[in-house]
Formats: structure tokens, C-alpha cells, sequence
């Protein structure tokens, strides 16, 4: 039967661990999914008491495996705080928070008591050294196979087990929040760029919000206020970041382009300590593939990490791998930017002079199916200025590709280096 607990919440027994005249120890949950280790305190007065500590599912794991002994559990509590719950009726309780150190030693179990025995506990545990509930546990966990990670089951498991976010603040004294898209139809996967947006554009509303309670103020957000607004992403396994994507469309012929795609970003990688190597692959891309690359590389090297990619194709029994370290991932932005990023590429075309000014150095150009615009390099000046609008030329341009750091979209630059008019027949 649930109880509601005044400054905690409603709690529900989840658990018993220990039984003689009715519980002694228990597990029970909140209505967030929280757990509390309850033990049972003698009776004051007549009524009923409990003292409990909040507990993640891995410090539960640790005491089930006899790798924490009950008092340490309760003396040592994650939260630094315990509650001593009292019944008032059968289905309400009050609670007092204090500090374990405050605790009589009566209130806390025997020293080096365990769940289970140390030996018996080593004996049950599993390969990982991680005693876990077994009967509680999906098959697809209990006797994996290919794709258990995807089966709703799983995911609802391992979803269950995960810490409150609560519980992570507590011990991190950061905020913590779990941003959650949930696609329609039954969907398990979001666009990447959608993704990106998703988290480019919430971080941008958290320091606009911010910037409200700084007095309304106007210009760039302080790097003060951004010191409590940054958001960081947070692995979901120790000591990396990983997100698996795959292509939108799936094919059996093996020369797609999506596969033409990442079989050439391999190469790229593994090319990170080979200077020569990277100018050979790199010289047969456009400008435009070669500055997103450089955007790429940049945009790791800001987060500070290595880099991996593990890469499957369909008609391939084995998968791609490349590993780069933090350190190659910067040497390889500094090549690009000192040896790729001057280069442009000579671009040779017909059309329309529609305008054009010496003092700005501006100039438009339309051809049958497109327009370009720019500059006027300096050295055509002269030449130019000559030049009459609404007469069609044989346009000779320099052009340059730019990633945004903003948006992630290429810019394009145009030089006019030479303008032929064609003679009218």
C-alpha cells in the first residue's frame, strides 16, 4: 500500500531484503522511480518508525553483492542526508531529515553486517562483479543476441535502472536533466541535423533565458552567466561519447553514395599523421567537401577529445574502424587550415554583367542557370572598369568555400579575376 510521506513524497514498498515478524529491510520507491534503502527502527511511543537513505540502483547492486556492509549503507549515505520516517496512520508518515553522523548507534546496523554473506555473495555474482536481479532482468539481457539492444524490453529495463537525474545532481552539484525526443510513428531515430538543431537551439534559449534575469540585458551573454548556462553532454559509458547513426535509406548495392561517402571520411582520418597522404585525397575534393572537413576536425578539436568512427556496410562482413587522438585531430585542423584552406579553385564561366561598382568592388553576374557575386580583385580593377553592364562575358572567377561556424552551411566566395566581353555576331 503506497504512503505519502510529507517532504518526500509517495512511497511503495518495491523490495523486502530481510523478513522476521514482517519486514526489517526493504527497498521502496517514490513516484519518480527513486529508491530508498528502509530499515526498520524500533517503536517509539507506539508508532511505527523507518530510517531511510536514498539509494541508486548501483549502490542497491553493491549491497545485494556484499560489496557494502548495511551500516556503511545508512552511515555513509550518497545524499550525505538520511530521513526517519514515522507512521501517523496507515497510509501517511512524516519524515526528519538529519545527518547520519547525528544517528545513535543503536539506530544503525551492526558493523561489517552484510545482506549476504561476503563468500556466499562472490559465489552469486556474475562475471562483472556486478550482482544483479537476475529474475528481474529481460531474457534479451539474461541470454543476449544480435540487435537485444533495440528490444523494448531491454530498453525499458535499462531505462529503470538508470540513476534520477535528481540523484546525479546531488552528487555532481550541477543541474542535470535528461532532454528526451521521442519520435512518432514508432520511430527510433531522429536526423542528425534535427539532433544538432535540437541542441544548438536549446542551449542558445538557456542563455537568452539567462540574460532575462541579468536585468534584461542586451549584446552577448557573459562568460560569467555562461559559466552556469553551458550545457555538456554526458556520456552514457564511462570515458566516452558515443552516438550511433545510420542512413536514412538502406540499399543492398554496395556503390551508394552513402557508402562512397564514409569509405572516403575513413581515409581521411587515417591520413591524420600523414601530411602527403592528406594532400593526395583531398586534392581529387571539392573545395566545398575539403572546408567541411576542416569544419569537422575543428569541431572536434573543440571538444577536447580523440576520435572514433566504427562504420558498418551492408555487403561487408567486417566493420571500418579508424581511432584518432585529440592530439591528431589538431594536427590535422592545422594542416588543413595552413595548406588546404588558402586553396580555390578557378571557376570559368558565360553570362550577363548585371552589376557592378568600383567603390564597394562588388560585381553580379548572371548566367542561364545561376548568379555570382563578389569581389573585384584588385589587379582587374582596371580592366573592369571598362566592362559594360548588360553585356555578356566570359567571366573568369576565383572561388573559396567557408563553413559557418554558426549554422554548419558552406559560404562561398567569388573573386572576379577577368572579364572577355563576347563580341555581339
Amino acid at each position: 500500500m503506497p504512503i505519502h510521506v510529507e517532504g518526500v513524497g509517495t512511497l511503495r514498498e518495491r523490495q523486502v531484503l530481510i523478513e522476521y515478524d514482517g519486514p526489517q529491510l526493504a527497498v521502496w520507491r517514490d513516484q519518480v522511480g527513486g529508491d530508498y534503502l528502509a530499515l526498520h527502527l524500533p517503536d517509539e511511543l507506539g508508532q511505527e518508525r523507518w530510517l531511510l537513505a536514498r539509494s541508486s540502483p548501483k549502490r542497491l547492486s553493491h549491497i545485494k553483492a556484499a560489496r557494502l556492509d548495511l551500516r556503511s549503507a545508512f552511515a555513509d549515505a550518497e545524499l550525505g542526508v538520511v530521513h526517519i520516517l514515522t507512521l501517523i496512520g496507515p497510509a501517511a508518515a512524516t519524515a526528519v531529515q538529519v545527518e547520519p553522523s547525528t544517528l545513535p548507534d543503536d539506530l544503525l546496523p551492526e558493523r561489517e553486517q552484510f545482506l549476504t554473506p561476503p563468500d556466499q555473495a562472490r559465489q552469486l555474482a556474475t562475471s562483472t562483479a556486478v550482482a544483479v536481479e537476475q529474475a528481474s532482468m529481460p531474457v534479451e539481457l539474461r541470454d543476449p543476441a544480435p540487435l537485444w539492444e533495440i528490444s523494448p524490453a531491454a530498453i525499458a529495463y535499462l531505462k529503470s535502472i538508470r540513476t534520477p537525474v535528481q540523484i546525479s545532481s546531488a552528487h555532481s552539484g550541477r543541474l542535470v536533466a535528461d532532454l528526451i525526443l521521442r519520435p512518432s510513428d514508432g520511430r527510433t531515430d531522429v536526423p542528425v541535423t534535427a539532433l544538432g538543431a535540437f541542441l544548438t537551439s536549446t542551449q542558445k534559449l538557456v542563455d537568452a533565458l539567462a540574460l532575462e534575469e541579468d536585468h534584461g540585458r542586451r549584446g552577448p551573454v557573459k562568460a560569467a552567466i555562461k559559466t552556469w548556462t553551458q550545457l555538456d553532454a554526458v556520456a552514457s559509458f564511462p570515458s566516452s561519447f558515443a552516438l550511433r547513426v545510420e542512413s536514412h535509406s538502406g540499399s543492398v548495392d554496395p556503390l551508394t553514395y552513402g557508402k562512397a561517402a564514409f569509405k572516403k571520411l575513413l581515409a581521411m582520418l587515417s591520413a591524420a599523421d600523414d601530411r602527403e597522404k592528406l594532400l593526395v585525397i583531398t586534392s581529387g575534393m571539392s573545395g566545398r567537401a575539403v572546408a567541411h572537413y576542416r569544419a569537422f576536425t575543428k569541431a572536434v578539436m573543440n571538444s577536447e577529445a580523440g576520435f572514433r568512427a566504427v562504420v558498418g556496410f551492408p555487403d561487408e562482413a567486417h566493420a571500418s574502424e579508424v581511432q584518432i587522438t585529440a592530439e591528431q585531430v589538431a594536427r590535422t585542423y592545422r594542416q588543413l587550415e595552413a595548406n588546404i584552406a588558402t586553396e580555390t579553385t578557378t571557376v570559368t564561366l558565360t553570362g550577363r554583367l548585371v552589376a557592378l561598382s568600383l567603390k564597394t568592388r562588388f560585381f553580379l553576374i548572371e548566367t542561364d542557370n545561376e548568379s555570382y557575386s563578389g569581389k573585384v580583385d584588385e589587379n582587374a580593377l582596371s580592366k573592369v572598369n571598362l566592362s559594360r553592364i548588360g553585356g555578356t562575358f566570359i567571366a573568369k572567377l576565383a572561388e573559396s568555400f567557408e563553413v559557418s561556424d554558426v549554422t554548419g552551411e558552406a559560404l562561398i566566395r567569388h573573386t572576379l579575376q577577368d572579364l572577355q566581353e563576347v563580341s555581339a555576331r
